[in-house]
């Protein structure tokens, strides 16, 4: 999905986490990410905060809002690249998916 609202040439990897066992800040080391991110889990929180790891922006949002549509707009709204990749909580990333 090509984001036509932003305008800097960096890449955001943008993930939709649906499990609710799942802790966003593991997520982040077992599935290698090494770009800009924003992840959504679906839990009973609602809060948001970002975290740096590297020199990429991650952006961590707990809602309780259920549905994956809902929840990718959420991503959608909160991405900070031209370029979004859309990606489940199971998948792991090579190590230069970002080139």
């Amino acid at each position: 999905l090509i984001n036509r609202n932003c305008r800097r040439e960096k890449m955001s990897l943008t993930l939709h986490v649906s499990a609710l066992e799942k802790n966003p800040d593991e997520l982040i080391e077992s599935m290698h990410i090494a770009s800009d991110a924003v992840i959504v889990n679906q839990c009973d929180s609602d809060s948001s905060r970002e975290v740096k790891k590297d020199s990429n922006r991650i952006k961590i949002i707990e809602s309780p809002t259920r549905g994956v549509g809902v929840n990718r707009n959420l991503c959608i709204d909160n991405s900070f690249g031209d370029i979004l990749l859309f990606g489940d909580d199971d998948i792991v990333y090579d190590k230069d998916y970002a080139k």
